[in-house]
């Protein structure tokens, strides 16, 4: 597992003990012409390019005298009282009873047989002792496959280590010495774009924003972004303002941000870096922003409020960051003499059972899920990556209902739809609302806020020309915490509709 895992990093399409795979009949031995064709055509698929554990170790004699252009790495033990250690702890775990004896004399047999044959073969072959410092045998493997790369060797799968009483410990996913354990597991994961826990949660990794690489202080803005960002949002402000127009921009923080309990352990105890950049602007203390960080951490006494296996909040994180935009805008407002409405209590809205996957669940490789049908199955609920409970506001308390956009919008559509909500009272604030998909489960509560509002999914934007065409009394800036990187970037107005 630990070898298959480096390659995998290495970037090489690697397959661990592929027996499913390449419709093997146990026993082996008892199938092996049939079961070494199966192998031999699976191999030469070209799906993978690195086979370990069985049956590639069964089948190491044809392997070796089959294909002379393969490199083969033979991974053994310090000594044998060291194997014979590793085997009975393992294997002791599901009860089972190992004839110790007999298993080492095959042990050190095939051993000694992989490498007369490679030697007779001429085959190209490395030997690495798997106790030896991850540091060395990195090196030698990388030598060996002539691949360049600061990766290092992890140590998965060890039986020492592993406690089936604690469900965090029932499988080592990551474990590597490396002074970068993100690299490492970033490189298991690519091209995907998430990452599972020991706690059954998925967490974004190799975005296109780097996040986590700002989160644990890998990358951070240079003096010069980050006078940028704050020159666009002071620009943004003070013009909103010269025109009594209250403007807010509400950071919603990553979900390893609020969980960092629930990373991967290697990650979980890596500090949190203050110069990641919602921190820095929200330690900057600019009147505009609000960073619901410390809220949230704070409110997680109260429930999840992260899906499992989705990047975003779930219904009752969605409700909790309402209710701070909510109160944050209404102290504004109040102080400015406009009328005001008081949020909408949790109580109001409709609980009931749902289940969910999200964008991270459905995206898992297959090694992650096998992972979690073999050692979490049982606490996965059918039909889904997890349940929890939903909340909807009931039709009964709807004030504010969605009213028709006007074409002009819907021709300027970007990822989601653009929404209007309209109010009975015309005496609430007008509202033009710039949002992300961390704003999903929230417009209809926002909705009912403002005798007129519309939301427009923004990709970071604030548009001017949808601010001189509504004529808002606010104006809300709602975005996911890792868009922040590009700030520095973009411009304190745009424009969502071509200019004529």
């Amino acid at each position: 597992m630990s070898l298959h895992r480096f390659l995998t990093a290495l970037g090489i399409r690697s397959i661990h003990h592929p027996v499913r795979e390449a419709k093997q009949t146990m026993p082996l031995h008892e199938n092996a012409e049939a079961n070494w064709a199966l192998f031999k055509d699976f191999i030469e698929e070209g799906t993978y390019q690195a086979f370990s554990d069985y049956p590639a170790r069964f089948f190491f004699r044809e392997l070796i005298e089959q294909y002379d252009d393969a490199y083969f790495i033979l991974t053994k033990r310090r000594d044998l009282t060291v194997w014979q250690k590793s085997m009975t702890a393992f294997f002791t775990q599901f009860e089972m009873t190992l004839e110790i004896d007999e298993l080492s004399t095959i042990y050190e047999d095939v051993n000694a047989q992989i490498q007369i044959l490679c030697e007779m073969h001429r085959r190209k072959l490395l030997v690495i002792d798997i106790d030896d410092v991850s540091e060395t045998n990195s090196s030698k493997i990388k030598s060996f496959l002539d691949i360049e790369s600061s990766v290092e060797l992890g140590w998965e799968n060890k039986g020492s280590t592993s406690r089936s009483g604690l469900l965090s410990e029932r499988a080592i996913l990551y474990d590597t010495e490396s002074k970068l354990p993100l690299q490492y597991i970033e490189s298991i994961c690519a091209p995907g774009k998430a990452v599972l826990s020991e706690y059954g949660w998925t967490f974004l990794v190799n975005d296109s924003n780097q996040f986590l690489h700002y989160q644990f202080g890998l990358q951070s803005w240079t003096p010069e972004e980050f006078s940028r960002a704050r020159e666009i949002l002071d620009t943004r402000e003070a013009q909103l303002n010269e025109r009594n127009v209250l403007y807010k921009k509400f950071v919603i923080p990553e979900k390893s941000v609020v969980y960092r309990e629930y990373l991967p352990k290697q990650l979980r105890d890596q500090p949190l870096s203050e110069q990641r950049p919602a921190a820095q602007l929200s330690n900057a203390n600019i009147p505009s922003v609000h960073y619901l960080a410390e809220f949230l951490a704070d409110a997680k006494s109260y429930g999840l409020l992260y899906f499992r296996g989705d990047s975003h909040p779930n219904w009752l994180g969605a409700y909790l960051c309402y209710l701070y935009i909510a109160e944050t805008m209404n102290r504004s407002l109040a102080a400015s003499g406009r009328t005001i409405l008081n949020p909408v209590p949790l109580s109001s809205l409709r609980p009931e059972l749902a289940v969910f996957d999200g964008d991270l669940s459905t995206q898992l490789n297959s090694e992650f899920k096998s992972n979690l049908e073999s050692e979490w199955g049982v606490v996965q609920p059918p039909g889904g990556f997890e349940s929890l409970v939903r909340y909807a506001l009931p039709a009964s308390a709807l004030q504010a209902t969605h009213a028709d956009v006007e074409d002009c919008y819907c021709d300027a559509d970007r990822e989601r739809k653009t929404l209007r909500i309209e109010h009975t009272r015309t005496d609430l604030p007008r509202a033009v609302v710039f949002r992300d998909s961390t704003s999903d489960f929230i417009v209809e509560l926002l909705g009912q806020h403002f005798s007129h509002s519309i939301f427009v999914w923004h990709d970071g934007l604030v548009f001017e020309d949808v601010i001189e065409r509504e004529k808002p009394d606010i104006v809300l800036h709602i975005m996911a915490e890792r868009f922040l990187r590009a700030y520095p970037k973009t411009v304190a107005f745009a424009n969502l509709f071509p200019k004529s």
